[in-house]
């Protein structure tokens, strides 16, 4: 098995959108602000943390993969949170931000 590696500048844009995308659905984000930066997080952000576990080297299947991955896991999640009674939106940012930031965390280097 090998070492986990972490891509600090992907972590410090997952973090970064993390941080803003909980920031607007607890209030602290004004209106202009608060869409865009939720449409970022929810539909990009957890698919491009997830692109190292995907080991795609296409830069177009990359971006298309992490419109889809990122809109999948939003449905999976909201749809487990929903059946268990516990959903929210900040229950929603708050398991996409952890997730995003595991799957910082990737197994193999994806060829260049």
């Amino acid at each position: 098995m090998r070492a986990l590696t972490v891509r600090p500048a992907l972590l410090a844009v997952v973090v970064v959108s993390a941080v803003a995308a909980l920031a607007c659905t607890v209030g602290a984000v004004g209106p202009p602000w608060r869409g865009p930066l939720v449409f970022w997080f929810v539909g990009v952000v957890p698919g491009l943390a997830l692109q190292g576990w995907l080991g795609i080297s296409d830069r177009l299947a990359q971006a298309t993969l992490a419109v889809a991955v990122s809109v999948a896991l939003a449905a999976v999640t909201s749809e487990a949170l929903a059946i268990a009674s516990l959903w929210s939106p900040t229950a929603l940012m708050l398991l996409l931000a952890v997730v995003s930031t595991v799957g910082c965390l990737r197994r193999r280097a994806v060829p260049r």
